[in-house]
């Protein structure tokens, strides 16, 4: 008796949060959105990109604020987790709100069943805490990644669970 080819339907997506690495207060005539990474946050990007590098899943799509902090981030994280995705970048993560974020969640294509985010607080610690039904800080450089057992984006709701989270004091623990 031949079965053919059984189908395999995932009913799980990832969500990754990754809240920006620490950026520079120096020069006071910078409007918010151009502000760089300081120091620590240049060293710090690329130890999150390694550590997401050893971890699952990895991002199909990548979403980043136009902010030249988050813009800094993905670049240095893409570049050492060794990713081969181009990330996207919108102004609607600049400085969203929780809900306004969950929106673009629940806009993400189906085909993908990890996405990557990266933004800004207070938008990505309130949206995190709400999927997960717990508080959950985002401090600079952290990344949460929340199992949400949805078939579709669409359905993103607050029944998640955090899988995993790192941020660069996490890494400094592990040493």
């Amino acid at each position: 008796m031949a079965f053919g080819h059984i189908l395999s339907v995932t009913t799980m997506k990832h969500l990754l949060l990754l809240r920006h690495a620490k950026s520079d207060w120096d020069d006071p005539q910078l409007a918010d959105i151009d502000r760089p990474l300081s120091a620590r946050g240049e060293r710090d990007a690329p130890r999150i990109g390694e550590a997401l590098r050893k971890r699952k899943p990895q991002p199909e799509i990548i979403l980043s604020s136009t902010a030249r902090r988050t813009r800094e981030t993905i670049a240095a994280v893409v570049e050492a987790a060794n990713l081969s995705i181009e990330p996207q970048f919108t102004s609607s993560l600049y400085a969203a709100s929780a809900s306004d974020i969950l929106k673009i969640v629940r806009g993400l294509p189906d085909d993908a069943a990890s996405a990557l985010l990266v933004g800004h607080n207070p938008g990505f610690e309130e949206l995190a805490s709400y999927l997960t039904g717990t508080w959950q800080a985002m401090p600079t450089g952290g990344l949460a990644c929340i199992a949400l057992d949805v078939p579709a984006w669409t359905n993103a709701k607050d029944d998640g669970r955090l899988e995993w989270f790192l941020s660069p004091k996490t890494l400094d623990d592990d040493k």
